[in-house]
């Protein structure tokens, strides 16, 4: 099956195998990133620029994401995804063979492009294989798709890289999406031309009026703007609030912190969705997220308990905002093309997010210590569920 058609039942095993898709595209992310302190080593004379090798990735779906939609969408769900994985396969096998700085981070914007149509295309995908009562489940189990593969390269990739270094890690990555890309070919390709590829004005001035159409949907674009204010806060709160912790205890906040999230959004988003709405559940995650970082400020050099306990507290209610985020792609977009849309503009505010949450508060750090941290986050919290409010009404309006 590929884009076009829908399915009365849910294939649970092609909807894990594209999640494992997330999962080797989230490793593209990961591979560098996890092991940055061996890049420096591999590259000593490298300086700042070696920061280009995590960024690069991002640059990509920040300037491409809110096209990518129509562009997976005239090329064919399935073609991306596997696409995407044979090219990602490809440039971890090439990155393996100890290149020159100039020419792997070269590498690494071609990479970026097949990050792209993996993480637009899959989660639209999935939507095909899932009965629609499954559809917003089977999207909560999507958005855990990067926080796992962190934990998964962590634990996995650590004595890989120990024994083989770097490049057994490029190999052991490369291998894995040229298999997964080989086990999806089979059900998400159909032959035929590729039909409509590239139709309409990709100009710049036609791009930019597809990033207004996208933005300008209430129901395309709200899932976007949340995560954007989410994202802000997710990677840079795991990397500044450890440092108002005693050192013991920054392990400990920065293993737990995510893997509370993941189980959040698994668990308790799924079982939320059964009452409220994905938006509801959003609105939740923000009122709870902005409870838990002013909890944070109160119990500043408090205990020796209690501040990681809110810190950890804190990235369950970021749990709701990551599995009901997601799930709202398809409950408010019916078309595939919506979908498609959604879920680029998606991926452009996350990238944008993680690109400006970690030196927009380690700032605030620095110039105004947890205070500053708070007051930005909040801010944050109060903007995105403003933004949902917002889009809701432009949607009862609409309709």
């Amino acid at each position: 099956m590929d884009d076009g058609e829908e399915t009365a039942k849910t294939s649970v095993g092609l909807i894990l195998l594209l999640w494992v898709a997330g999962l080797c595209a989230a490793a593209q992310f990961g591979k560098i990133s996890v092991f940055f302190p061996f890049f420096q080593q591999a590259y000593p004379e490298a300086g700042p620029e070696l920061g280009f090798l995590v960024s690069l990735i991002g640059v990509v779906g920040i300037l491409l994401g809110g096209v990518a939609g129509p562009f997976v969408s005239a090329i064919g769900l399935g073609r991306a995804v596997v696409g995407g994985l044979t090219v990602g396969g490809a440039l971890s096998l090439f990155q393996a063979l100890e290149l020159p700085l100039p020419v792997l981070l070269a590498s690494r914007v071609v990479e970026g492009l097949s990050h792209l149509a993996i993480v637009v295309a899959a989660p639209a995908l999935i939507l095909r294989f899932a009965a629609p009562r499954h559809q917003a489940n089977a999207m909560v189990l999507w958005s855990t798709f990067f926080g796992v593969a962190f934990a998964l390269l962590a634990y996995l990739g650590t004595p890989v890289v120990q024994a083989l270094g770097t490049e057994g890690l490029f190999v052991a990555h490369g291998v894995s999406c040229l298999a997964v890309a080989g086990a999806l070919a089979p059900f998400v390709l159909k032959p035929g031309p590729v039909r409509g590829a590239l139709v309409g004005d990709w100009t710049a001035r036609g791009l930019l009026r597809r990033h207004l159409e996208i933005y300008r949907s209430p129901s395309e674009a709200a899932p976007a703007f949340g995560w954007f204010f989410y994202t802000i806060n997710f990677v840079a709160l795991l990397t500044v609030l450890p440092l108002f912790l005693p050192e013991a205890q920054r392990p400990i906040v920065g293993t737990l912190a995510p893997l509370v999230s993941i189980g959040f959004s698994l668990v308790i988003v799924a079982l939320l969705l059964r009452v409220l709405s994905s938006v509801k559940v959003i609105l939740v995650g923000f009122a709870a997220s902005l409870l838990g970082v002013f909890t944070i400020a109160s119990l500043e050099g408090v205990g020796a308990l209690a501040a990681p306990i809110a810190m950890i507290a804190l990235y369950a209610a970021f749990g709701l905002l990551q599995g009901a985020s997601f799930a709202a792609i398809p409950e408010l977009n019916k078309s595939s093309g919506s979908v498609t849309n959604a879920t680029g503009a998606l991926a452009q505010t996350g990238n944008l997010g993680n690109t400006i949450g970690p030196p927009l508060l380690l700032y605030a750090a620095a110039q105004f210590g947890l205070s500053g941290v708070v007051a930005v986050s909040a801010l944050c919290f109060v903007l995105g569920a403003a933004a949902h409010l917002w889009l809701a009404r432009r949607r009862m309006t609409a309709a």
